[in-house]
């Protein structure tokens, strides 16, 4: 055991593997040298080839996976299925059997409505509706409710929530992988507005605007949450046979 000038044993610090771990002590020879080399290279070797086994693994794993989930007709977009379009009259509407949802502000069909949801953002908001712009005529709650108010006024801060709502819903259709969804919701375009509307608040969200659901007839959509119903390619799932724009309304005519 060699010494150092004061007597005691140098201690080694470095990350390579101990000679003592691996050869018997004492073995300082030339050719125990060799071997040393010769056994580190080979743990080398077998560590490399190890992780090379691994990413070839993980590669062809993913490819795997990739052609499975593509030829799949679960994870297919011809899953998706159009449950049925409101209208944007309110005797129509119940008859078609769609349900009013105050936060959308307009009418969907009942499994659309994420009623729970909704009547968390909508009592929060604790907002006084108006028959008029100047604020002098109230309408009761349970006269919004019933969505026979084509037309009200309510403070600006209403969008917010009503945009905060939407994202909130699209959050839970992506933990769901499929969930049944209205197209406005499902429409990227208004989601992009939603952020941005969100992130840039406006000082007039106390002044009164408008809220109107006689431009729009809301369909609603069972599938993933990619399924935008106002892009070209998924146009014909919601709105089968019919020539509509690629905006994030759809009006009834």
């Amino acid at each position: 055991m060699e010494k150092s000038a004061t007597g005691y044993q140098a201690l080694d610090y470095s990350d390579e593997p101990s000679s003592r771990d691996d050869f018997p002590l004492g073995s300082d020879s030339h050719g125990d040298n060799k071997t040393r080399r010769e056994y580190r290279a080979t743990a080398h070797q077998r560590g490399l080839l190890l992780f090379i086994s691994v990413a070839v693994l993980v590669v062809i794993g993913g490819g795997l996976l990739y052609t499975l989930q593509a030829l799949s007709p679960v994870a297919s977009e011809e899953r998706a299925s159009l449950i049925g379009v409101c209208s944007n009259n309110p005797e129509k509407s119940r008859d078609r059997g769609c349900v009013f949802d105050p936060m959308m502000y307009n009418w969907v069909q009942e499994p659309c409505y994420k009623r729970d949801l909704s009547d968390k953002y909508f009592a929060a908001g604790n907002w006084t509706f108006f028959a008029d712009a100047e604020g002098t005529q109230p309408i009761a709650e349970s006269t919004i409710r019933q969505g026979d108010a084509i037309t009200v006024w309510v403070t600006g801060d209403f969008h917010h929530s009503h945009c905060a709502y939407i994202l909130h819903k699209r959050l839970v259709a992506e933990e769901a992988g499929s969930i049944a969804m209205d197209t406005k919701s499902r429409s990227i375009a208004h989601t992009e507005h939603c952020f941005k509307w969100l992130s840039k608040p406006k000082p007039q969200v106390f002044d009164l605007v408008t809220l109107n659901f006689s431009r729009e007839a809301l369909g609603c959509v069972q599938g993933r949450l990619g399924v935008d119903c106002y892009s070209p390619e998924h146009a014909e799932i919601c709105w089968p046979g019919q020539n509509h724009s690629t905006a994030h309304h759809a009006i009834e005519e």
